[in-house]
């Protein structure tokens, strides 16, 4: 697992992917703000496909690395798919603005996660890599 080159490769990867992530999240708030309900219920979804393929590929790479960690940040991931699912049912049952909150909230969780949980995974790849 120790191969430079590999190690380089999933950093970019999860770069890339907490990018796209957060191009999604900005979506899902521009559409809350602007009250329109079908742009941001299609963001929604498109978030929760590419947080779900995210995870199962950044947890995979930490099971690849030996990262110690892995098992404690996958049960962050199940929490904020839990809250992120907890919001698409809501987002279909009212008002838009209600959920302004709660994706603030979810928001301010995920960039937390990759603040503190993801930054400890870089920095044990980083580690590997001398």
């Amino acid at each position: 697992m120790g191969e430079p080159g590999r190690i380089a490769e999933m950093l970019a990867a999860l770069e890339d992917d907490h990018e796209r992530l957060g191009e999604l999240g900005g979506r899902i708030l521009r559409a809350i703000g602007a009250n329109d309900v079908t742009m941001a219920s299609g963001a929604l979804v498109e978030l929760q496909r590419a947080q779900a393929a995210h995870f199962r590929f950044e947890e995979g790479l930490m099971e690849e690395a030996g990262f110690p960690g892995r098992d404690t940040h996958a049960q962050s991931h199940d929490r904020l798919v839990a809250a992120l699912d907890a919001i698409n049912g809501a987002l279909g049952a009212g008002p838009v603005s209600s959920l302004s909150q709660d994706l603030g909230d979810f928001i301010e969780a995920s960039l937390k996660h990759i603040s503190e949980l993801d930054e400890n995974f870089r920095g044990f790849l980083n580690d590997l890599l001398g």
